[in-house]
């Protein structure tokens, strides 16, 4: 068996690992789109390292982009092998698929509006035929089922990150190699802890938080202390956020600071068509993650879920104190921006950056303490006071990660360090070698291992 390394070597985005058997049928574990810098975004159209042709099936370890955003992509390109992956997987990943490519054709019929695109026509990086043709592939598989496709054995197991998320083993050629996916914090608002790490020869651990521990802060408190504030000062307290996971605890976190601590309540709006409808499915998948149907319909009650855009622009004319949550999370796009546009001037509201900020993108660029930033063709000068909850991730920081993979019974004979920064990488392989005496590299873009 033999693994190549295609992407999130290096950086955070775009997980793609291939993997073959002797015998030469090749898997595809997550195939992601680049995101952040451009240098990174620009791979999206380079072209594939491999003819996608010959690839027999993908696996998803879970539905973000940058883990299954290219799928529509290798398919146009010429696969057409099954996709694996859980039944939440599936169907979140619908959502986001079919966002990504409307959102990606937007950009091009602007770019070709205003003629700023160097390519002529701007092309879509996939269409909408493309998503379709993708989920009509998947098959779903459920936790812990032994399954089989050509030479491989795959097995899932919790991983605590998103609805859905797993961590997927591997057997072929009489190697196991284990894939961590994106690995949860333990004790989280929301999802189930991760299982522990099944016993394999080879593991492929994430690394996004390699380099750093979580501040030990209860979030819910911490909420609670903001917004005492945010009534107090009869703020706006804007809240960019992902559409998966992190959209859905923190309206479960407000929700506990309003109707568990006694805080008074004041308007939260939802204004992500996407979070609302992937809040949709969380409600359908009740058993997959800590509350129980009543529980989160409670919740959802508590929200109002902002579909239109006249509702979403009549959303600007309102007064504190309230709270809008919205997409995108990292200020890449969507309707926050045009929030950041009504109330981000004024000193008397709140931003909160409640998730990761990748390099490159606009949040990345307000938490290290920009004051105008670009969008929408020109500057905007944000005078809101910025608040940063680094505690929220959905990530397992350098403990967890270190705690998932010695609670392996046996161990592996190598560690591949991947899905991280390099200092966040590096410091984690340090780690590995010196705390649990396992042999572990940094793995980079294009290399390859042969497993024996």
């Amino acid at each position: 068996m033999r693994i190549k390394f295609l992407g999130a070597a290096g950086t955070v985005t775009g997980s793609r690992y291939l993997v073959e058997s002797n015998s030469g049928k090749k898997i595809l574990i997550d195939c992601g789109l680049f995101q952040g810098l451009k240098n990174l975004r620009l791979k999206n159209w380079a072209e594939f390292p491999i003819d996608p042709k010959i690839i027999d099936a993908v696996v998803l370890t879970h539905a973000h982009i940058d883990h299954s955003g290219y799928l529509p992509k290798l398919v146009q390109q010429g696969f057409n092998g099954l996709v694996f992956c859980t039944t939440a997987t599936k169907a979140l990943a619908q959502i986001l698929l079919e966002d990504c490519s409307r959102i990606i054709k937007e950009e091009a019929d602007y770019a070709n509006e205003k003629a700023y695109s160097k390519h002529k026509p701007a092309k879509s990086l996939y269409e909408l035929e493309d998503v379709k043709a993708a989920i009509s592939n998947i098959r779903v598989r459920k936790l812990e089922e032994n399954f089989v496709f050509e030479d491989f054995k795959f097995q899932f197991f919790e991983a605590g990150h998103i609805l859905g998320a797993v961590s997927v083993l591997i057997e072929a050629d009489g190697r196991k190699l284990l894939f961590s996916g994106d690995l949860g914090k333990e004790n989280d608002l929301l999802e189930f802890n991760p299982s522990p790490a099944a016993d394999a020869d080879y593991v492929v651990i994430e690394s996004t938080y390699g380099d750093r521990l979580h501040p030990d802060i209860d979030p819910v408190l911490a909420m609670a202390d903001l917004i005492k504030r945010v009534i107090a000062q009869k703020s706006v307290l804007i809240i960019p956020s992902f559409a998966v996971g992190r959209a859905q605890m923190l309206i479960y976190c407000i929700y506990k600071v309003f109707y568990e601590l006694g805080v008074k309540s004041i308007p939260v709006y939802l204004n992500s068509p996407m979070a609302s409808s992937v809040t949709q499915v969380y409600d359908h998948y009740v058993n997959s993650f800590k509350l129980t149907k009543e529980e989160f319909q409670k919740v959802c009650s508590m929200v109002n879920f902002v579909e239109t855009v006249n509702d979403s622009k009549a959303l600007n004319k309102k007064s504190g104190p309230m709270i809008i949550i919205s997409a995108s999370g990292m200020l890449t796009g969507g309707r926050v921006l045009h929030h950041l546009s009504a109330f981000g001037h004024d000193p008397n509201n709140i931003l909160l950056l409640a998730g990761f900020q990748a390099p490159g993108t606009r949040g990345a660029d307000i938490a290290r303490g920009e004051k105008s930033i670009k969008y929408f063709g020109e500057y905007h000068e944000i005078s809101a006071e910025l608040v940063k909850f680094d505690f929220l991730s959905a990530h397992a920081d350098q403990a967890g990660l270190l705690k998932w993979l010695g609670s392996m019974k046996t161990k592996p004979n190598k560690v591949f360090i991947s899905h991280g920064e390099p200092q966040s990488a590096d410091f984690l392989r340090r780690k590995i070698n010196e705390e649990l005496q396992i042999d572990a590299l940094v793995a980079q873009e294009s290399e390859e291992f042969l497993l024996d």
